[in-house]
């Protein structure tokens, strides 16, 4: 069955939000890379891969119920996002607004009775939940750890898969 015209705009736009953190967190990297923050860098980079894996199966999943991606421009980012825990902080800040728009598109699925989409999307709001908890996770040891121990978490993260 092909999506409706509101859904298949909900989605796409889920696509482009997905390619914009995609670009967040590849700043990001490149802040703490230039900082000395190896760990860090490689743990936003692997952000960034995984943004993109997610806006590639969006885009596909929209294109199998017949719907059209459409690639909007990403603005500009910030090339400074300030110290690591602010890093963390921002990313917390936006995986809670990716969860909205992903609870958002969740709720339309149902309310409209797009089984299809409730279904595809379900495993999304699974992993919202890892992803915050994971981001909330490195903002307490990054508190635990002060400045002094700031290093040994940079080290932990560099071990990301």
């Amino acid at each position: 069955m092909k999506i409706n015209e509101k859904m298949a705009a909900m989605v796409n736009a889920q696509v482009n939000e997905e390619f914009h953190a995609a670009y967040l967190y590849l700043a990001m990297s490149f802040q703490m890379e230039e900082e000395g923050y190896n760990g860090f860098a490689h743990w936003f980079l692997q952000q960034y891969h995984e943004e993109i894996e997610h806006a590639l199966e969006i885009a596909h999943y929209l294109q199998a119920r017949s719907g059209q991606p459409h690639i909007t421009g990403i603005p500009e980012m910030s090339q400074h996002f300030g110290t690591p825990i602010e890093l963390f902080e921002a990313a917390y800040k936006h995986e809670c607004h990716v969860t909205e728009l992903i609870h958002n598109i969740y709720k339309e699925a149902l309310e409209t009775s797009d089984y299809a989409t409730s279904s595809f999307f379900k495993r999304y709001i699974d992993e919202q939940v890892e992803e915050e908890n994971s981001v909330l996770g490195i903002i307490d040891q990054l508190r635990m750890a002060g400045e002094k121990g700031i290093y040994l978490v940079n080290a932990h993260l560099s071990k990301r898969q």
